[in-house]
């Protein structure tokens, strides 16, 4: 019995110094839990607080909290730009298997991955860490 009263101390020592932490404003422990919204017309990254339950969309580079599902591609000739080499890829207009770009086929999964890259180091830039697992 003794020894449940112990772990029963010790859980409930856990509990007071949890409450008194947020209740003085110590800053909760760095986000462990990073998601991504990888949508058909917009995209976002999230970084979830264990400690407090709140989730904050980060923004990216130019401040937007929620970019579009949108991959370009630019042919550069002689190092001066086209605007007739711009190739669009929409991803809520891949409804078929691929799309020839560059000369070879371009899968929706490629078109995700590069959109989820972006988010990515946007938020790595953000946290000042590296993201080693998104969910």
């Amino acid at each position: 019995m003794s020894s449940m009263s112990v772990i029963g101390g010790a859980v409930l020592a856990i509990l007071i110094a949890g409450y008194i932490g947020r209740q003085y404003g110590l800053p909760p422990p760095p986000p462990k839990i990073a998601g991504v919204d990888l949508g058909t017309t917009f995209s976002s990254i999230g970084i979830y607080h264990a400690v407090s339950g709140d989730t904050v969309i980060l923004p990216d580079d130019v401040g937007k909290r929620s970019v579009p599902s949108v991959v370009a591609f630019l042919l550069i000739k002689s190092g001066i730009p086209s605007l007739s080499n711009w190739m669009m890829v929409a991803m809520h207009f891949l409804k078929f298997h691929w799309i020839a770009v560059l000369s070879r086929k371009l899968y929706p999964q490629e078109v995700g991955s590069i959109i989820v890259s972006y988010l990515r180091h946007a938020a790595e830039k953000q946290l000042k860490t590296p993201l080693n697992q998104l969910y």
